[in-house]
């Protein structure tokens, strides 16, 4: 059962409205106490090796204009077998392999009765790539960026106490108050690597009430960092961005035409895209586990069971065509939650 630390459950208090305000942070990340307990878990010089902009969002130097040219430069090497590194599922006619088979009978032979076309812009591809090649990559504790995020992740969700200081290579029980299974949290990214740590820090930030409620309700013996980093993993495949080969039901139900194209061309345009799925199918995840535990305790309910209708939901969503922008698609989360739970989180039953 999760139980809240006495000082980790201050520190979220102190800290709840403080989330997000510029003036607190600049005075936190000027505050040399801060700066020495950091160099406690890596060597001097991590803050100016991490990457300056948002991690959640596409660097502004990225000319999407130019994109399309990039794109063409790559599919003349492939033709031309020149020798460099590509995934190799690369294309097919400009589309991803996956993308490419799942089009249907009536879409590649009766085009002028869609009343839209599903083949990804070369920008979208391009987009898709780099999310993949940048984010899909195993947890590594000899990255300076890892262990930074890492740290990030403990300041927000745990809290750094000044007179205790951080603990050693951050190795602490205190994890276990968050929903990991032990003191070390590096042995629970393998389903998710470096993207599930990003999504819990995400979540934390932008969801911070929900994920309060999460970590406090220990009587429904909910796991949060556990169950995110599952849902980072059920999402990668189903996006089929995951790199080696997965368990045959991880791929009973994976993007359609319609949710591929409409996830890419959410994420060409933000990269908050995969975070904010994220974010909706964890929050669905939790108010189905409490729904469940009621029914089935004093035995858990089936978590994979679970996970598998949270991903129904998520594909439900995507399939909605107004999925063009990430505002949208938070629109639409929010109507789904509010309309199958309510603003008390428990189940609205069908009348």
């Amino acid at each position: 059962m999760l139980t809240m630390h006495p000082r980790t459950s201050q520190n979220l208090s102190d800290r709840s409205h403080k989330e997000g305000k510029s003036d607190e942070e600049a005075k936190t990340n000027s505050n040399p106490h801060l700066i020495e307990l950091q160099t406690q878990i890596s060597p001097p010089g991590i803050l100016e090796r991490a990457p300056p902009s948002d991690p959640f969002e596409w660097a502004a130097d990225i000319d999407s204009k130019r994109i399309d040219e990039q794109h063409n430069r790559l599919l003349d090497k492939v033709r031309n077998q020149q020798t460099f590194e590509v995934p190799t599922e690369l294309l097919v006619k400009g589309q991803p392999v996956f993308h490419q088979d799942n089009k249907k009978f009536m879409e590649k032979f009766c085009k002028c009765c869609l009343s839209e076309n599903r083949d990804l812009m070369k920008s979208e591809v391009e987009m898709y790539y780099r999310f993949r090649e940048e984010l899909i990559q195993p947890y590594d504790e000899f990255n300076h960026i890892h262990e930074a995020a890492l740290l990030e992740l403990y300041r927000k969700a745990i809290g750094i106490d000044f007179e205790e200081g951080l603990p050693e290579r951050l190795i602490t029980e205190k994890w276990q108050n968050i929903g990991f299974q032990g003191r070390n949290p590096r042995t629970d990214f393998r389903g998710g690597g470096i993207l599930g740590l990003q999504c819990l820090i995400y979540f934390i930030t932008n969801y911070h009430q929900e994920f309060q409620e999460m970590i406090t309700q220990s009587e429904d013996n909910f796991f949060f960092a556990i169950s995110g980093i599952n849902v980072t993993h059920m999402l990668i495949v189903y996006f089929y961005l995951n790199k080696s080969d997965v368990p045959p039901d991880s791929i009973k139900l994976r993007a359609g035409r319609v949710q591929t194209k409409n996830f890419c061309q959410m994420n060409s345009l933000s990269k908050s895209t995969f975070y904010e799925i994220h974010s909706f199918a964890l929050q669905i995840l939790f108010k189905m586990w409490k729904d469940e535990y009621h029914k089935t305790k004093p035995m858990p309910p089936n978590f994979n069971l679970i996970v598998a209708e949270a991903k129904k939901l998520v594909n439900e969503l995507l399939t909605n065509q107004r999925c063009k922008r990430i505002q949208d698609f938070r629109q639409l989360a929010q109507v789904m939650l509010q309309t199958k739970y309510g603003s008390g989180g428990q189940k609205i039953k069908a009348k």
